[in-house]
């Protein structure tokens, strides 16, 4: 089961997916766990008896450290990664069609192109091989990474072949069981992105300030149009939710709406 968190960059995905699954831990009958966790307990898995009965009782980021050292679990993404794409490789076909690919220079094709075959393979790979009945949250996932069909040039959110390439790109991505679309005012979102440690995308690196704020605009419509576009032409749980109380708040209410169905 995959529950997928969207919003504009510092609408606060990460933030309220990882207060969340804590939450959910607590006295649930499912086991609920953020991607970052999923994919470990799967490559623990990998590692043979003796090296998975040890790493579950280190703490995780010194069992990523090990399992680095003796492994390579990008191996692992590798064939899942070619999994996915036999499955979903029109998916990708609809961005490379699209005029905002021929927008983009090589360096912000590749990162485009490459973030999405990860979070690809991470799903194939998480998919394929965790526990049954666990339920599984991104803060980053395909849904998420619509946003290949965003860019601070575009005056229009869309053009009409762009929005078709969109709803390709919808149409042929396996889609989460549970979206939750997490709303919240631009302005406090450029300072969360200005601020954070991890910095800005790739993407928005070498761009000024008024692209930014532009970015996130036409991030903002189309994120509505994507969750429009879902509501109408699929049968997954949606919930949208404004963050702009405190996060305790906007938690709790993801929490009682996800306890009733799970």
């Amino acid at each position: 089961m995959r529950i997928e968190c969207v919003g504009v960059p510092g609408a606060g995905k990460s933030t309220i997916r990882d207060t969340l699954v804590r939450k959910l831990k607590k006295g649930a009958r499912k086991k609920f766990l953020t991607i970052e966790e999923a994919f470990l307990e799967v490559t623990k898995e990998k590692q043979g008896k003796i090296y998975h009965l040890f790493l579950n009782f280190v703490p995780d980021s010194i069992a990523r450290k090990i399992i680095n050292r003796v492994s390579d679990p990008y191996c692992q993404l590798f064939a899942s990664q070619n999994k996915f794409l036999a499955q979903y490789g029109r998916s990708i076909n609809a961005f490379l069609t699209s005029s905002i690919y021929k927008q983009l220079d090589v360096d912000d094709r590749a990162n485009v192109i490459s973030s999405f075959l990860y979070t690809g393979s991470i799903c194939q790979c998480v998919e394929e091989h965790i526990a049954p009945g666990a339920v599984v949250l991104f803060d980053e996932g395909l849904v998420q990474k619509s946003f290949m069909f965003v860019s601070h040039l575009s005056q229009n959110n869309q053009a009409d072949n762009d929005r078709t390439k969109l709803y390709d790109y919808l149409g042929n991505v396996p889609l989460p069981d549970y979206l939750i679309y997490i709303k919240a005012d631009l302005d406090i979102c450029y300072s969360r992105m200005m601020n954070r440690p991890k910095g800005l995308t790739a993407r928005l690196k070498h761009v000024d300030k008024d692209e930014i704020k532009k970015f996130l605009k036409n991030a903002d419509k189309h994120l509505e149009e994507v969750f429009d576009w879902i509501k109408d032409n699929s049968n997954i749980e949606l919930v949208k939710v404004d963050n702009v109380d405190e996060v305790s708040r906007v938690v709790s209410k993801l929490e009682d709406e996800l306890r009733m169905t799970f």
